[in-house]
């Protein structure tokens, strides 16, 4: 099926523990999904899958006539950054994606920080960031290298309302050109983006 992720009978189990419990949908990448439901519910664990972050116990996904799933980007609710610059930190995420160095990192670098007004961050050390503000950089880091599939776990958690209302608009003004797929714990700021909305209950879509 084109332009689709399908599902089917994903299971994932941690611990002995049920985290997703034969989990089978299709979802449309003409929009952006949105999995949504309390803590605990399982959709970190549903977006990893999907993103081939881990491997689900059982099941499998197919994705449709999807290409270039190794040009992907995973924005993680707890990033990870080396303990170097913001700036550093970027060029390196461009060169792993990439394969290579250009000059033209430094001015894209640039770029992008002052369009988030954040060009104040660009020598700082990321790793000693508050915890907006990595979610920033983390968000920063997965767009700058202009992936094909972005996913993004809680990008609005720990963000200022001003911050959460630019990474929103951000994501709807890049929907038509990215398929992203993202986990929220509140239906809060969807209001105005083309969204599929999954809704996640104790391992289950409801």
């Amino acid at each position: 099926m084109p332009n689709t992720i399908s599902l089917k009978n994903i299971s994932f189990k941690s611990n002995n523990k049920i985290i997703l419990n034969k989990i089978s949908l299709t979802i449309s990448t003409n929009k952006i999904t949105v999995i949504t439901g309390h803590n605990g519910a399982g959709k970190t664990s549903l977006l990893k899958i999907m993103g081939n972050i881990i491997v689900p116990t059982h099941g499998s996904v197919t994705y449709g006539d999807i290409t270039d799933l190794n040009k992907t980007a995973f924005s993680f609710q707890e990033p990870v950054f080396l303990n170097r610059t913001v700036a550093s930190n970027l060029e390196h995420a461009l060169i792993c994606y990439n394969g290579y160095y250009t000059q033209k990192y430094k001015s894209l670098i640039q770029g992008i920080l002052s369009e988030f007004n954040i060009m104040r961050l660009s020598n700082m050390i990321a790793s000693k960031l508050s915890t907006g503000e990595k979610k920033i950089i983390s968000y920063i880091r997965c767009i700058i290298l202009n992936p094909k599939i972005l996913f993004l776990d809680e990008p609005y958690a720990h963000l200022d309302q001003k911050y959460v209302d630019l990474i929103s608009n951000h994501i709807k003004s890049i929907s038509d050109k990215i398929n992203i797929f993202m986990v929220t714990h509140s239906n809060n700021n969807l209001d105005d983006l083309p969204c599929n909305i999954i809704k996640m209950q104790q391992g289950n879509v409801e």
